[in-house]
This record gives structure tokens, sequence and C-alpha cells, in this order.
């Protein structure tokens, strides 16, 4: 799942807008590259891993990966090709579904019709504050796009923040970040019950020569 957000200078006025960016198709999502090194391993911990590696997240049952320990060491391989080798030995099979989730189900449940039967919703943003330009940054002619990979908890609080791709600015990069940490979001649910997901939310800093009044929008 991404979020995209612009930030706007012209003169004195800041402009900004989030809306959600067109998630990666499941072909694309499994030929992501990734790189692993575990060894005795919990799998809830190695889906963590990959998780941080790719704009997905990986929704289960706690149940399903309890005590279940992996080994494996792959540099940037396909993501298919990990699932493929991790998963089968512990009588389990993903399905790949929209806005990025990647749902573990049990083999011998794997049949027509069962994994529609969950039901899932992605976080919405339910709060924010006025986005900020950096006055350093508007000095220095600082522009760029900021990447980041947020973690919303299952009560919707921002609780982990990694920076995929920097802007090339340090406080562009810490400012997109501050603000990143104050977002609050209705949870993610799979089957009604709160669960923690990993997202992208990408931020761009840019001049223009817009006027208005400052505003931010979400969808």
């Amino acid at each position: 799942m991404r979020f995209r957000g612009i930030c706007f200078v012209g003169m004195t006025m800041v402009f900004c807008w989030i809306s959600y960016a067109e998630a990666a198709t499941p072909n694309a999502l499994l030929r992501e590259p990734v790189t692993l090194h575990c060894e005795s391993t919990l799998l809830r911990d190695v889906l963590n891993n990959l998780s941080e590696q790719i704009p997905a997240s990986f929704v289960f049952r706690d149940a399903l990966v309890e005590d279940i320990l992996v080994s494996y060491d792959i540099k940037n391989g396909l993501l298919e090709d990990v699932l493929t080798y991790l998963l089968p030995d512990h009588r389990l099979s993903y399905k790949v579904l929209p806005d990025g989730l990647i749902v573990l189900i049990p083999e011998d449940t794997k049949k027509p019709g069962n994994v529609t039967q969950q039901v899932f919703q992605s976080p919405k943003v339910i709060y924010k504050t006025e986005p900020v330009y950096p006055a350093e940054a508007i000095q220095q002619n600082a522009v760029g796009l900021v990447c980041l990979r947020l973690r919303i908890s299952n009560q919707g609080e921002v609780d982990s923040v990694r920076l995929k791709t920097s802007s090339g600015f340090v406080i562009l990069d810490s400012a997109a970040v501050d603000y990143a940490l104050k977002l609050r979001f209705s949870p993610a649910l799979s089957n009604n019950k709160p669960v923690p997901i990993w997202m992208e939310w990408e931020f761009e800093y840019k001049f223009s020569d817009m006027v208005g009044v400052s505003k931010m929008v979400a969808q």
C-alpha cells in the first residue's frame, strides 16, 4: 500500500495533497527483489523483514506461524521464490490481495472461495497536522522526493518509520519523518480484527508559483 504527498511552496504558501497511489499488481509484487539471511529464525520475524523490503504487508493468524523456525540465505532473489521455498514445508500457502496484502493460509484449507471469506480493510488517515516546508530548506532551494516505510500498529499509531529513499537533503528527510510520526490511522482490519501493517509513504517537496490558501486533502 502506498500513500503519496506533495508539498509545494510558492512565496510563503505551502500546499500539500495526499492520495492513494496504485498498488503493485500481484505479479509485479512477487517479482520484487529481496535479500534474506536467517538461521533458525522465527517465521514471524522473517516475514517482518520481508515487509520492510517490499511495498506489501503479510497478514496471518498468530497460530499459523507460532514457533516455526526457518533458515534461508539469498541475495536479490525474487519474493515469489522465497515464499515458495519457505512456506510449503510448513503446510502454508499464500494469496496476494489488493493494496499490497499477502495472506498466509493453511494448505489443507486452500480451496476455491476460502480466501475470499477473509475480509480486509486498509488503514485510513483520521488525524493529520498541517505540513511544513522547513524554512532552512527553502533558503537552500532544497527539493526532492522522500519515500518512507511506515508501520501502522493495531491501534492506528505510526510506531516505526524507515527511510527507504532519501531526498538528498537531511532536513527534508527529517521533516517527512516528523510529519509521518504525527499521523493517526484507523487500523487495518482482518476479519474485523485490528492488525499491524507496513505501508509506503512518498512525500515530494518542490517549489511552485501556485497561490491560494494552504490546505491538505486526503482520499
